[in-house]
């Protein structure tokens, strides 16, 4: 890769001749490459609508100013740009990438997938063109197929970004022996990798050794401060310790980090719901529902807090929906207790209530704390 004086150099060069051969295709491609390289992107665009000016069937100007459009972060420009491009027949498996990465940034997590699949099989072994499959999948939760694109991301770089998300695939597969084995080995190479630092806090916080799992998370936070998850685990940790003002803020940052993400919402209704600011939970727990209508812990803490802002019938509503979601969801299991508790079976409630609060409240179900912690899926 070229260094910027080598860039700048290049850049003198190519305009001297441009200036004797203006209408040089090659040269304004070559040239306008040189500046996406320096960060100039209005004089690289300059330079590529030109050449589409000139050769409006250009599918290579056409693809490099697409290109420009991704520097910028004009995911839907790009994305029109390559779409048109592919639909007149060219089958360039870069151009299926790139297309794949406007999609994914827009969180067409499918479509996305499909493009990364396409390049992938017309033999582009670009590891990024792996790691951003796995993502795709990740976000879906085809988390087999994510682990198979992650392995062969690996293959590819050898990175201890692909083994670190190799690691958290494994955890949220469920398999967390092998996700705490290679997470470990990992964190031998890197000890600052993010994904292998998520797997090492969630299990602290699974094993309830929260000071290891308080520690991580702060670091994580500080040292990738746009990792959703790492806020969503900085801020259970801290809604166990009890801060409810620390816990409010950490889980909101968590939603701008992960919109689209049910289970930090609903995470995020209880953080509200635990402060006492019941109209907030309410709202939060909502905007979670309107996400993910088939969520039961979603109802289930929409109920509870319903009860206590005295909406019985609506609470009630609630919990019909929870239960036949889920059973086993913590938040109907509350709600009902307070039920019991406002008709004055206030023994009964208590038991219910700590059952829900520090063991298993049904069957099959999770304390609050565990619940929460394993709602962290998806980057």
């Amino acid at each position: 890769m070229l260094n910027l004086s080598d860039l700048q150099s290049k850049i003198a060069r190519f305009e001297s001749y441009l200036a004797s051969d203006p209408d040089n295709c090659n040269l304004l491609i070559d040239l306008a490459d040189a500046y996406h390289g320096t960060g100039d992107f209005p004089k690289a665009l300059s330079c590529f609508e030109r050449v589409i000016m000139l050769k409006p069937d250009s599918a290579v100007g056409r693809s490099r100013r697409a290109a420009v459009y991704l520097s910028q972060h004009r995911f839907a420009d790009a994305e029109l740009e390559l779409a048109g491009i592919i639909a007149g027949g060219v089958t360039d498996p870069a151009i299926h990438h790139n297309l794949g990465l406007a999609l994914y940034h827009q969180r067409n997590f499918d479509a996305a997938q499909q493009h990364f699949l396409s390049a992938a099989q017309s033999g582009f072994s670009y590891a990024g063109n792996w790691k951003y499959l796995a993502y795709s999948l990740h976000h879906l939760g085809q988390l087999d197929e994510a682990i198979g694109a992650t392995e062969k991301w690996a293959a590819t770089d050898g990175s201890t970004d692909s083994r670190g998300f190799l690691a958290l695939l494994h955890f949220d597969l469920g398999d967390q022996a092998r996700a705490s084995v290679i997470a470990q080995q990992v964190l031998q190479e890197d000890p600052d990798n993010t994904d292998a630092n998520e797997v090492i806090a969630s299990l602290a916080m699974e094993k309830q050794d929260m000071a290891l799992a308080r520690d991580t998370y702060a670091r994580m936070i500080m040292q990738a401060p746009d990792y959703g998850r790492g806020w969503l685990g900085h801020g259970l940790s801290l809604l166990h310790g009890e801060d409810r003002t620390g816990a409010v803020a950490a889980l909101s940052t968590a939603a701008e980090k992960m919109p689209g993400h049910a289970g930090t919402l609903v995470a995020l209704g209880w953080s509200h719901f635990i402060a006492e600011n019941f109209s907030k939970a309410e709202q939060v727990f909502r905007d979670a529902i309107a996400l993910d209508r088939n969520f039961a812990e979603s109802h289930g803490g929409l109920a509870s807090a319903l009860v206590h802002l005295h909406r019985m019938e609506e609470a009630k509503q609630a919990i019909l929906l929870a239960d036949k979601l889920d059973p086993a969801n913590f938040g109907a299991v509350y709600a009902k207790a307070a039920l019991l508790q406002l008709e004055g079976r206030s023994a009964l409630a208590d038991r219910l209530i700590d059952r829900a609060l520090h063991s298993t409240p049904v069957a099959g179900g999770k304390p609050l704390i565990e619940s929460l912690a394993r709602l962290k899926f998806g980057r």
